[in-house]
């Protein structure tokens, strides 16, 4: 008879996990070929205004970047090479100025090439999050491809690729400052979320987190870099470019259908100013349990979700920055419930159902942070 041959376990389970992996992979890049297809034939809108900043600069109308009427043959061009045409007034760039820096390399190029790039960013960008975000935040090595595919399928994510806005950068550089900050890399960490500041009403409670924890460094490091590209935005167009900036920021297209966005104002549109001012006194408290008593999975979490939830502007692709608190979440359940992609099959256009989410959370997350047993906050050595 012929020897009896040992299987050897191991050996199966990798060539299993390989061929899996070989599977998801012609999966993803078959959906993502389509996906770059449909992208190609309906231009995402919002980069047309990233795009016309960067022209600006590079053809060195920097000084006019907030002039409206120096727009007129910069939009005419974008809409010669294909851009779509805008629903609601026109494409203004209304960031400071050092961000239109970081779009100068695709104003090299003509308007749809540049598209596809854009695209092709986000596509890496969204790559990083999906890979890096459960390693950061220490997600349970057996739960990460679990937590990857519901990330794959956040919504946010696509929204903001779909419209070609910037928030999943801002979201991988939200993560990574708070995880250099914890690792003690105190520069890296103000530096990249000064970067941030491009949003200011959805940056502004993430320097209270170095402040509560006495990370002074880190603290010192956003205020120089802050500053830094503070002058760097405003030298160029001096005070005459920052009263057509306070004038741009009045037009109509900064505040395109406030009653269908992510935020408390939209509360108090369709439920009245007490409900909306019941709403906003229930954000602020809870931040502030959060912060004064909550650990660091709550006081990051509360960062997070109050800015959105105050913002007077708060769309779809805004969310994306709670990918990093749901990715923190120690509740697996609870993780895979915020990532479930319901609103994809969601009939309405409004964005109130993600409001009431988001302060269900912040009020779990204060409420847990309350009845926490007290700790004396050291100061952390830097």
């Amino acid at each position: 008879m012929p020897p009896a041959t040992s299987q050897n376990p191991i050996g199966s389970f990798v060539g299993w996990k390989a061929v899996t992996a070989a599977l998801l992979a012609a999966v993803v890049l078959f959906a993502g070929y389509h996906y770059f297809l449909h992208l190609q034939n309906h231009r995402p809108p919002d980069f047309v205004h990233f795009y016309i900043g960067g022209e600006m600069v590079a053809s060195g109308h920097v000084a006019q970047i907030y002039n409206k009427q120096a727009y007129a043959p910069f939009i005419d061009r974008a809409l010669r090479a294909g851009a779509p045409a805008p629903k609601f007034g026109n494409y203004y760039f209304n960031r400071p100025v050092y961000q239109a820096l970081f779009y100068v390399p695709f104003s090299w190029f003509s308007y749809p090439t540049a598209s596809d790039l854009d695209v092709l960013v986000n596509f890496v960008l969204l790559g990083s999050l999906v890979w890096k975000l459960p390693i950061w935040c220490a997600v349970r090595p057996q739960l990460r491809p679990m937590i990857r595919v519901g990330l794959v399928c956040f919504f946010p994510f696509h929204w903001s690729i779909l419209a070609g806005h910037d928030t999943l950068m801002l979201a991988l550089l939200v993560a990574y400052a708070l995880r250099s900050a914890e690792r003690g890399r105190h520069w890296m960490a103000g530096l990249l979320l000064s970067l941030c500041s491009c949003k200011p009403h959805l940056m502004w409670a993430y320097p209270l987190l170095f402040v509560v924890q006495r990370r002074w460094k880190a603290a010192g490091a956003l205020f120089i870099c802050g500053t830094a590209l503070a002058l760097l935005s405003f030298l160029p167009v001096g005070w005459p470019g920052l009263r057509e900036y306070i004038v741009l920021m009045q037009d109509p297209t900064t505040d395109i259908a406030p009653g269908l966005m992510g935020n408390i104002r939209a509360v108090a549109l369709h439920f009245g100013t007490p409900a909306g001012v019941i709403a906003a006194v229930a954000v602020v408290l809870c931040l502030g349990i959060a912060l004064w008593k909550g650990t660091w999975y709550g006081k990051v979490t509360s960062t997070s979700l109050a800015p959105l939830l105050l913002s007077p502007h708060t769309y779809w692709q805004d969310y994306s920055l709670i990918a990093l608190p749901i990715a923190m979440t120690s509740n697996p359940a609870a993780q895979l419930l915020l990532l479930v992609p319901w609103q994809f099959f969601y009939p309405g256009i409004d964005e109130l159902p993600m409001v009431f989410i988001c302060l269900s959370w912040l009020v779990i997350v204060a409420v847990a942070a309350a009845t926490r047993q007290a700790q004396k906050i050291e100061p952390i050595s830097n």
